[in-house]
């Protein structure tokens, strides 16, 4: 038998499918989940109304994301975005000081995250904590991970909570720079026999000017021994002759 509670779920669920949700019921069934009353989700629809396409920039996959994470008791603003038409004047000290924390860090839109901050109802004691949690540590965290932090921070959590692994992070780190080692080393070797080639280039007419027994006693027993191995006149030929040439040289200098 119907309830006059599960009549007030079904005007919920009729008015969220007039306002372009997909999934209604779905969404329904996570807010009840949640311990919500229809008057909670109620609030959701009431803030998201006003902002709602086609008039506004808010969809309906932004109100089916809010009615899902609903809780009882939770502000309207909770789980949409900051308002545009809010701007930097109307913080008040506590905010602004975070925002400058935030900016000291490299945040970038560190005025949208502060707003973000408060559509998710936490207090500036929330925020607060997690910088003092980033600065501790910047050695290993970034400033994407700070932001990425904030904005998924849920009210009274401390500022420990909602952080990656410190040790799959600096493992990441290390791969990162053993890459980036690898690839200095790389580069270095290829201007290197780029040099090589081009200094090799130079002595082609003194190279190939030599015969064959005056390059065989130019060379060392291991260069002899790969010698027959090469074409004479080619690259690597050219470039183990003129290596011997050079070698030859800065010996009579010497």
């Amino acid at each position: 038998m119907e309830t006059a509670f599960d009549r007030d779920w079904a005007e919920v669920t009729d008015e969220l499918r007039s306002l372009g949700l997909a999934y209604p019921a779905a969404a329904v069934t996570k807010a009840r989940e949640n311990g919500c009353e229809p008057s909670d989700v109620l609030t959701k629809i009431e803030h998201y109304r006003p902002h709602a396409e086609p008039q506004g920039p808010w969809g309906p996959g932004l109100l089916y994301s809010a009615v899902c994470k609903c809780r009882p008791g939770q502000k309207a603003a909770v789980g949409f975005p900051p308002i545009a038409s809010e701007d930097r004047g109307d913080l008040d000290d506590d905010w602004r000081v975070i925002r400058e924390r935030l900016e000291s860090n490299r945040i970038e839109k560190a005025d949208s995250l502060v707003r973000v901050a408060i559509t998710r109802d936490l207090s500036p004691c929330n925020v607060h904590e997690k910088i003092l949690h980033y600065e501790t540590r910047r050695g290993t965290y970034m400033p994407h991970h700070l932001y990425a932090v904030i904005s998924n921070a849920v009210p009274g959590e401390r500022g420990h909570a909602g952080w990656p692994d410190e040790e799959q992070i600096k493992a990441a780190l290390g791969r990162e720079k053993a890459m980036a080692e690898k690839r200095r080393e790389y580069q270095q070797m290829e201007a290197e026999g780029k040099r090589a080639r081009l200094d090799a280039e130079g002595h082609r007419d003194e190279c190939e000017a030599l015969s064959d027994e005056e390059i065989r006693q130019l060379l060392t027993e291991q260069e002899r021994a790969a010698l027959p191995y090469m074409k004479r006149g080619g690259q690597l030929w050219l470039m183990l002759v003129s290596r011997a040439l050079m070698r030859r040289a800065a010996q009579e200098a010497a």
